[in-house]
């Protein structure tokens, strides 16, 4: 990933505050991008472990817009359902052959 920040002042005064602090604003948004991906990982996790509770939990969103709560709900399902299948990457393989050769070239290659 790669972040850009862009601080837009008007003043020689700001200027100087700006280009003096931006080293630490930028290492300040990295390591909160580091965070937000972490906690996306675990999410994700915790959805192909157990999507009833993740699914649970979108039920306890009061302040999210319910079409956001049903479309990650559904999202949590999913992640259920294709934890075991993407743990095989055979599956994965056969799944992605599965887009552009016919069933029996497939059944063919595995032979």
């Amino acid at each position: 990933m790669q972040i850009d920040a862009f601080l837009d002042v008007d003043g020689m005064g700001l200027e100087l505050v700006a280009r003096t602090l931006q080293p630490l604003i930028v290492r300040s948004a990295a390591m909160n991008l580091g965070e937000v991906c972490l906690f996306m990982e675990s999410l994700s996790a915790a959805a192909e472990r157990n999507p009833a509770g993740v699914v649970r939990l979108t039920e306890r969103l009061a302040r999210t817009d319910p079409a956001h709560r049903e479309r990650f709900a559904s999202i949590a399902r999913t992640a259920g359902a294709n934890a075991g299948r993407a743990a095989d990457p055979e599956a994965v393989q056969t799944e992605l052959a599965a887009r552009w050769l016919p069933a029996e070239d497939i059944d063919t290659l595995r032979r």
